[in-house]
């Protein structure tokens, strides 16, 4: 490549990177690698969100959203049948909650390299501005 782009930022400061995915801007994204009985716990500006994994009778595959009505601030996130290898994940993020007056969103892609093993991929959103 014979010609570069050139950021102008002092050395002492940070670099920056946006990202955005259609309308909504990236804040965050990891993975976690865990064994099937661990327990996962997400917290958010004060918000906290618990991933479950459930194994059913029928071969659905979905994800569950469910506010905890013993613990505020809190969401039970189960993943059913989330048994493939290949992974599996929701389409589009889906809201979870509101942070700063903005919609939050969290997307999250599955893979099971073995019947012991998970590894959670998420990604979590800001988009659109709600009142009150």
């Amino acid at each position: 490549m014979d010609e570069l782009i050139e950021a102008e930022t002092p050395e002492n400061r940070r670099i920056l990177v946006k990202e955005t995915a259609g309308t909504l801007d990236v804040v965050y994204n990891g993975n976690v690698h865990i064994l099937n009985d661990y327990p996962v716990k997400i917290e958010i500006q004060g918000l906290t969100f618990h991933i479950t994994f459930e194994n059913r009778e029928d071969s659905t595959t979905k994800i569950e959203y469910k506010p905890d009505t013993n613990l505020k601030k809190t969401m039970v996130i189960n993943f059913v049948n989330f048994v493939k290898q290949i992974g599996i994940g929701n389409k589009r993020p889906t809201r979870v909650g509101k942070i700063q007056g903005r919609a939050l969103y969290m997307s999250f892609y599955v893979v099971s390299p073995n019947d012991d093993l998970k590894v959670i991929n998420y990604v979590v959103y800001l988009g659109e501005k709600i009142n009150g």
